[in-house]
């Protein structure tokens, strides 16, 4: 537990005694740590118990709440940040306290130093934030990173190591570098595409999503899709089925999406294609009569309603060409002519009926 605007931090050793023959430990831990957290507000004097109690971890926040009945003006509440207080254990000073324990015991340290004389304690919060998530992402290379040579010393009843104002910016920027540098690996991205916030929330241990281009083009193919939408108004001209034009104007997005007019030659083109394949589905007795048929298929439309009316029998000299039959027909919508060639052979006369 620390306390940030203060100086001290306690830290309970808890025996492995306490956890011989015990099953599920992990909820045996919380409840642990809420019952010891309650046990030290007790002990304070009133004057000194905290006002408010930030939970790290949501599975605390129910065990708290059952262990401190008895102090309704603190105020207990949760974090999203993944504060990575349990870096604390690789200090060698309070790794070497936990292994030479003999008994629990509660033990307070100033983990803060005496930074507090010469900043603030938002400064020194940070700066403490900073050093614990670069041992928590590389343990080792922090080390280095805050000891780098042997003329740095370390204090007795101090737990970092003794730097001044200059070699101080250097480490933070280097713990920072540490810190980006494995996030990037991670989540396969680049250190320069990462903007202060983003780097300020790494740090803090915010859950954020990496920045990817996939995502980023998503982003602004949404956006665009959004201010195109949004009341814009769209004039489209269409006819019925009577033959009348209508102009139709929309400016609700969902009249736009919901509405599709017959005249659009683009889809009807595509559409179109595939008239073919149908008339290979019908079964003609005559190669010619099929022929024409298929002829009239490819030409004609999905949306242009055609109709003909084949008449079998002798040829009159009416006919233009005696040695054949002239064919023609008219498109319902289209109102113009569209001439069949003439068929060598002799076959059926066909009227024209719209």
């Amino acid at each position: 537990m620390s306390k940030v605007a203060g100086i001290t931090t306690p830290n309970e050793v808890i025996h492995t005694s306490v956890w011989a023959g015990q099953k599920r430990l992990g909820q045996l831990a919380k409840w642990k740590t809420a019952e010891e957290v309650a046990a030290l507000v007790r002990s304070l004097p009133v004057e000194e118990q905290p006002k408010q109690i930030v939970v790290t971890r949501k599975g605390m926040l129910d065990p708290l709440e059952v262990h401190l009945p008895d102090f309704p003006n603190i105020v207990i509440k949760g974090s999203e940040l993944q504060l990575p207080f349990q870096a604390c254990l690789k200090i060698e000073k309070f790794g070497d306290l936990i292994l030479k324990a003999t008994e629990p015991q509660m033990v307070l340290y100033n983990i803060y130093d005496d930074w507090l004389k010469s900043i603030s304690s938002y400064t020194t919060f940070s700066h403490i934030v900073l050093i614990l998530r670069a041992l928590h992402v590389n343990n080792e290379k922090a080390k280095m990173l805050l000891k780098p040579d042997k003329t740095i010393i370390t204090e007795t009843h101090h737990i970092w190591p003794s730097l001044n104002d200059e070699q101080w910016l250097k480490v933070e920027c280097a713990l920072r570098d540490l810190i980006l540098s494995d996030y990037a690996k991670k989540n396969n991205v680049n250190t320069s595409a990462l903007t202060q916030s983003k780097m300020r929330d790494i740090i803090l241990g915010a859950e954020i999503a990496p920045p990817s281009q996939q995502r980023q083009q998503i982003a602004e193919i949404e956006k665009q899709s959004r201010e195109t939408t949004q009341l814009t108004a769209v004039t489209t001209r269409t006819t019925n089925v009577h033959g009348d034009e209508l102009i139709i104007t929309t400016t609700s997005p969902y009249e736009q999406q919901a509405f599709a007019s017959k005249t659009d030659w683009r889809v009807r083109e595509i559409s179109a294609t595939n008239l073919y394949l149908r008339v290979n589905h019908i079964y003609v007795n005559s190669d010619d009569i099929k022929g024409l048929v298929a002829e009239s298929a490819v030409d004609a439309s999905s949306d242009v309603e055609i109709h003909g009316e084949l008449e079998l029998g002798a040829l009159t000299s009416s006919l233009e060409h005696p040695g054949g039959a002239l064919g023609e027909l008219k498109h319902a919508r289209r109102r113009h002519p569209r001439p069949i060639p003439w068929l060598e052979e002799e076959g059926p006369q066909i009227r024209v009926l719209e």
